[in-house]
């Protein structure tokens, strides 16, 4: 322990982590262990000595390079950050702050240093970063506190870490929302939690994000009291929808009802209503005849893709009646315009949001062939839409087939690959070749 301990001090890449090497045996040379530290802090030395060269080098790199592209380039230089190893932390870690007014070039070079420290999780940089967390230039301090998220002393790392938010504003402050909900925990939580009463929307959604992505079902009682909060829920709507996504056991009756609130309510964005009737349905949710009634009114809304946001919704949850009518406008365009592309296109992507996947695909289809015999460009996303109405209709060998008529470029494949529609279809030994440009 003691040796542990004194490692903090000697040079990076000690702590829970490890270093890259185990520090060496003491030896008969070695007639005390103040003789043994003396050895030890002359070998961590060299150590440093030979990675200074190629941690200069590859700083050099870094700031020449510039600009988070071409990606291969990038991944290169990222794999170079990680072949140096915890013990080049220390030598790394001065160059998270990219200066009061850093260039573009100087700003990636720190972001990409701060990420590469965040993969090796060196206790040794710990000290340091709480020094840095308050002295760097803002944009170094906020790299320091990100840092702090991926200390292995978690308890002292929590606590600097409070203190930072309980005292900080702006993008600190949300900095040390992130760090805290990495580090997770349930003094964390409640740090968090409290911090859903501040009168800063960002703070509120930044502090939602965290709790969606740490998962955080002990949140629910504080998340469920933001949602019931018309006015401060209204601000904060998709992160509030990503938290309830990531905790979908925490939805409940009391979430419905606190939802319906927020749909109904002027005081919410029209997008954002939008946003909470497209996920309503992925819930189940078991709505009473007066919350059903708040929906219903919405079909008399002035704003068309509200309106139409609100009989899907219904119609997913199994109203009949909302079905036919949210087809109705479609269907007679349709059969007035049986030559017109577009109309049959329009028609696809309503089916495809009442998860009618088999006659989504038999429209989308329809649009390619008219425009196809008409000697028009056909555009790539409507290839994709239709093949991820094949995909998510279990149509896996029909979907490869629409993407390779498609000849997507590398940047439309990426985004498909990148599309969890397509998961079933990635994941698939034969037809997720189609994808192997872009893993």
């Amino acid at each position: 322990m003691l040796v542990l301990c004194l490692l903090l001090h000697l040079g990076p890449g000690a702590g829970p982590r490890g270093s890259v090497a185990e520090p060496p045996a003491r030896t008969a040379d070695d007639a005390s262990l103040e003789a043994y530290l003396a050895r030890l802090r002359k070998e961590r030395a060299k150590a440093l000595e030979r990675l200074s060269g190629p941690v200069a080098l590859l700083v050099e790199k870094l700031e020449a390079h510039g600009r988070p592209s071409p990606a291969n380039e990038t991944e290169r230089l990222r794999a170079e950050l990680d072949g140096l190893g915890p013990d080049a932390a220390l030598l790394l870690l001065p160059f998270i702050d990219p200066g009061a007014e850093p260039r573009k070039a100087q700003i990636f070079r720190a972001d990409e240093i701060t990420s590469a420290l965040a993969r090796m999780e060196s206790g040794a940089i710990t000290p340091r970063l709480f020094e840095l967390s308050s002295s760097a230039t803002p944009r170094g301090r906020e790299n320091a506190v990100r840092l702090l998220g991926h200390a292995p002393q978690r308890d002292s790392a929590s606590a600097h870490l409070t203190a930072i938010f309980q005292e900080a504003k702006g993008s600190l402050r949300l900095a040390a929302v992130q760090a805290l909900a990495r580090i997770g925990g349930p003094g964390n939580t409640n740090v968090l939690e409290s911090a859903l009463t501040d009168p800063d929307a960002a703070v509120v959604g930044e502090v939602l994000r965290a709790l969606a992505s740490a998962r955080s079902q002990d949140a629910a009682p504080a998340v469920l009291t933001l949602a019931g909060r018309v006015p401060e829920a209204a601000q904060v709507v998709e992160p509030l929808l990503a938290y309830y996504q990531a905790c979908p056991a925490s939805f409940d009756a009391a979430v419905a009802a606190a939802w319906i609130q927020l749909v109904g309510s002027g005081e919410t964005k029209v997008a954002d209503r939008i946003l909470l009737l497209n996920a309503l349905p992925d819930f189940d949710p078991d709505l009473d005849s007066k919350q059903k009634k708040v929906l219903e009114q919405l079909e008399e809304a002035s704003d068309q893709a509200l309106r139409e946001a609100a009989l899907v919704a219904l119609a997913r949850m199994g109203d009949r009646g909302a079905k036919r009518t949210v087809l109705k406008v479609y269907d007679k365009l349709v059969s007035e315009n049986e030559r017109f592309a577009p109309a049959w296109e329009q028609r696809g992507t309503v089916l495809m949001r009442l998860g009618e996947y088999g006659d989504a695909s038999k429209d989308f289809k329809s649009s390619i062939e008219i425009l196809t015999k008409a000697g028009r460009f056909v555009s790539q996303e409507l290839h994709i839409n239709l093949a991820r109405a094949y995909c998510l209709d279990g149509k896996l060998r029909q979907a490869a087939d629409a993407l390779e008529s498609a000849r997507l470029t590398k940047n439309w494949l990426r985004q498909v690959y990148e599309d969890q529609a397509f998961r079933e279809l990635i994941d698939n030994s034969r037809y997720g070749k189609l994808f192997d440009s872009v893993r």
